[in-house]
């Protein structure tokens, strides 16, 4: 960022975004964060489909084909 909060440089190649999650020991994952900063997320299986939960609800992947 410049002194105006515009870009000044920029680092490339980088790798894309990602969040590792390990195992809870309830059957779900959650971020491995150790400082608990992370975001309020956790993974389950059901049905065969991947199942998101947050504090504002959940979202399925659904498997196809």
């Amino acid at each position: 960022m410049n002194e105006r909060g515009g870009v000044q440089a920029a680092e490339v190649p980088t790798e894309p975004p990602r969040l590792t999650f390990v195992p809870s020991g309830d059957g779900r994952y959650v971020p491995d964060d150790p400082t608990g900063a992370g975001p309020g997320v956790s993974l389950s299986l059901r049905d065969r489909n991947l199942v998101v939960s947050r504090a504002d609800g959940t979202s399925t992947a659904r498997r196809t084909g």
